[in-house]
């Protein structure tokens, strides 16, 4: 029989692998670890930090996770099938299309927490109540949900300037005027956002992967803790912009504009520079 790994050990062998089936890992400080497609069936958890960590289409199924703090932590595509969630921490949680099937999320802090797309079936909510609303659910009528659901949220988004937790995945916003407003937590995967003006506006927490961004203005904009995953950035302006914890891994930052920008705890990794202007006035040249 194998051996269960527990502790620093186990905590290594995730980082390293991102393979940890049935490890023990209760109490462990994983904060902002980059677990994305983890394979982390039946694991502890309990009690541990996960703050801020990318947990996006992890195999998390029966994993025990009672009382951890994933607070900002990014779920998306995640399988949470049977996993114990109770009295967990999920609030500003990303777990938009995650498989939530007969998980147990009793008692669970989920103010702002994000389902868009979630699966619940037989999914035991905070209060007590049992959700099913997708056990008969087919993908196509899943499908024409989330494109009535687009259309709606954009008509909310040009009459009130604000839109929090919309979905807006692949929706044309070209050259759009949105100065200000307010995308708290909404998801732009794969959106157009070409030319748009978004100066000030709060996309905190904001799934904007895949998006093209080439030429937006997003001075002094609000993008902590946002996904901007395979992003293209091309020539966009990112000035005085908050990324801290951003999510930038694959963007194409070419000719990009990030003077003053806050990049605390961005994920950079395999972004694309070249003539980039980076926070303290230098230019970046990495991948010309």
């Amino acid at each position: 029989m194998a051996q269960v790994l527990f502790g620093e050990a186990a905590k290594k062998k995730l980082l390293e692998t991102k393979d940890c089936v049935g490890c023990d890992l209760r109490d462990m400080d994983m904060r902002g670890a980059d677990l994305t497609e983890a394979s982390l069936t039946g694991v502890i958890l309990h009690n541990a930090d996960l703050r801020y960590s990318d947990l996006g289409k992890a195999n998390l199924s029966k994993a025990d996770l009672r009382k951890a703090n994933l607070w900002s932590a990014d779920l998306r595509g995640a399988n949470l099938r049977e996993v114990d969630l109770s009295e967990a921490m999920l609030i500003s949680a990303d777990l938009r299309h995650a498989d939530l099937s007969g998980a147990n999320l009793t008692d669970a802090h989920k103010h702002n927490t994000y389902l868009t797309g979630a699966k619940l079936c037989n999914t035991t909510m905070p209060d007590g109540s049992i959700a099913n609303r997708d056990c008969y659910a087919t993908q196509a009528d899943t499908n024409q949900r989330s494109e009535a659901l687009s259309g709606e949220a954009a008509q909310k988004l040009f009459r009130d300037n604000e839109c929090v937790g919309c979905d807006l995945n692949g929706t044309s916003l070209r050259g759009a005027n949105l100065e200000g407003a307010n995308l708290y937590v909404a998801s732009l995967t794969k959106a157009n956002l070409t030319g748009a003006d978004l100066r000030k506006t709060n996309l905190r927490g904001a799934s904007l992967t895949e998006a093209s961004l080439s030429r937006v203005n997003l001075q002094q904009a609000n993008l902590r803790g946002a996904s901007l995953t395979e992003a293209s950035l091309t020539e966009a302006s990112l000035s005085r912009a908050n990324l801290a914890g951003a999510n930038l891994r694959e963007a194409n930052l070419r000719e990009a504009n990030l003077r003053e920008a806050s990049l605390n705890g961005a994920k950079l990794s395999e972004a694309k520079f070249c003539r980039t202007t980076m926070p303290d006035g230098s230019t970046n040249n990495d991948d010309c």
